[in-house]
């Protein structure tokens, strides 16, 4: 991971690691292989896991390209960018799941059951929403704008920026270590990455169900109104 992701004083925007679905496919790998984990429970993991990290990792460059757009054509494009993003982690979420077995079966095979203890929360990279605005009004967008959906849209996106990043942190901290305490760390990781970030943070600012304002609704409407400005 980069330095800068991990350093507990960043602000955004913040960089993020250059890695493809199958380089983070390799470190899941790593960690899981010569264990007792049932061969679909663990493919589904293997396919799930990394392209959760991976839709992490995208949307935090999507949604840093969103604030460096220097005009709506531009703006625009990254909206859409982000939208197809969210998409994709969206379509991961039935299966999801899965992820809480394997780490209950890591556990038991690495003789490291579940603390109850959180994992690390880290500080928010501050000054997302913030980025955001700015974008938006220097580019001339904010003035077309319903500002109680703008508000609930900056809210959203400064919101997931942070449980994105999260993710990414918790990943390149369990990655520093070697051997056996990586693997008791990554049981936890995977319980977080399908509780933390697929069911809470999915649930509130993707989905947002009861009151449809998540961003798979919000980005769209987004979009349509900057059309032809």
């Amino acid at each position: 991971m980069p330095v800068e992701i991990m350093d507990p004083r960043a602000s955004a925007p913040l960089p993020t690691p250059d890695h493809s679905p199958a380089e983070f496919a390799v470190t899941f790998a790593r960690l899981l292989q010569d264990l007792e984990i049932p061969q679909e429970a663990l493919a589904i993991g293997l396919a799930t896991g990394p392209v959760l990290v991976y839709g992490a990792k995208e949307f935090v460059a999507g949604a840093n390209r969103i604030v460096a757009a220097g005009d709506v054509s531009a703006l625009r494009a990254e909206i859409k960018n982000v939208l197809s993003c969210l998409q994709t982690l969206a379509s991961e979420r039935s299966r999801a799941f899965v992820l809480r077995q394997v780490a209950g079966t890591l556990r038991q095979a690495v003789g490291a059951p579940h603390s109850g203890e959180p994992l690390a929360r880290f500080r928010s990279p501050r000054g997302y929403e913030a980025l955001f605005d700015r974008a938006l009004r220097s580019s001339g967008a904010l003035a077309h704008l319903d500002m109680t959906s703008y508000g609930r849209i900056a809210i959203r996106l400064d919101e997931f920026y942070d449980d994105s990043c999260l993710q990414l942190r918790r990943l390149g901290e369990l990655t520093a270590v070697d051997g056996m305490t990586a693997r008791q760390r990554f049981a936890d990781f995977l319980q977080g990455l399908y509780e933390d970030y697929v069911s809470a943070s999915f649930g509130d600012h993707l989905f947002a169900e009861e009151s449809k304002t998540g961003l798979l609704q919000l980005l769209p409407e987004l979009d349509r109104a900057l059309e032809g400005v």
